[in-house]
């Protein structure tokens, strides 16, 4: 089973409709049947892949099953806790998606054979339809760059292998809070692009997480509450912007040429 399957499974258990969780989550609609679908490419940038993904399944209680699931594999291969940085904990290359897939292929065999043999047994006269895809024509398919996203999803997940323990705890990210008391307008940067450009209505509240730190541009600050790590930060007198934290920059430029030839006496 791949993950949208089980997105959109989950969702119809808990009786929502694709347009209640658009707009609970404050994610267009096309993007939650993007993600239905496995659809990723036409979500705009890996920022937004990351975030869009791991705020759904969290929505639909799913979290801390992909979590799990990349962690023990994660644990299986030796990787090093600070690598648990990804939605779903870790880095993906191609040797860990191989090996999951074909962990997973071997899961998704002993499952379908079962499941068969099962449906055999109570109508042995009947042979097993599989349900038909959905199909949607108003997904809005948007090109996708191939050069602007090294984030994957592994090609299934079958959600009966993982005992849904506790997730991975993201102890060295930053958290950044926004609760509007009134309307704002309000731009969310991070060293990865824009995570968030529109308008907050008086009650509205959101929530991000960064390895590095966070640039909030807002029209009207005096009507944004920002939380950052938990803890209330304010807008200088006269300031539109904020740096969380204060040393935070959203272009640190190049790297320095560490080459002993360019600097002869190690200064």
């Amino acid at each position: 089973m791949k993950p949208g399957e089980l997105f959109k499974r989950k969702r119809v258990e808990k009786g929502l409709s694709v347009a209640q969780a658009a707009k609970e989550l404050y994610i267009q609609e096309k993007y939650i049947l993007a993600l239905e679908d496995d659809n990723y490419d036409i979500i705009p940038g890996e920022t937004y892949q990351r975030a869009y993904f791991k705020k759904y399944a969290n929505y639909l209680g799913l979290g801390d099953v992909f979590d799990r699931a990349a962690r023990e594999d994660d644990l299986d291969s030796g990787a090093d806790e600070s690598d648990y940085d990804g939605i779903l904990g870790g880095t993906w290359n191609t040797d860990r998606i191989l090996r999951v897939a074909a962990r997973f292929a071997i899961l998704i065999i002993i499952v379908v054979a079962i499941t068969a043999g099962i449906n055999k047994m109570k109508n042995p006269s009947e042979p097993v339809v599989d349900e038909p895809e959905r199909v949607s024509g108003t997904i809005e398919v948007v090109p996708a760059d191939p050069s602007s996203s090294s984030w994957q999803i592994p090609d299934s997940f079958e959600p009966g292998a993982v005992d849904p323990l506790e997730g991975i705890s993201d102890e060295n990210s930053l958290e950044v809070t926004l609760n509007a008391s009134g309307q704002c307008w309000v731009d969310v940067e991070t060293r990865d692009g824009i995570l968030f450009s529109n308008t907050m209505n008086r009650g509205d509240t959101l929530t991000w997480n960064d390895y590095y730190g966070f640039f909030i541009h807002a029209g009207a600050p005096q009507n944004l509450e920002v939380l950052f790590n938990g803890e209330p930060v304010t807008f200088e007198h006269g300031s539109m912007d904020l740096y969380l934290p204060p040393t935070f920059i959203l272009d640190p430029g190049p790297e320095p040429d560490m080459n002993p030839e360019d600097n002869p006496n190690g200064e």
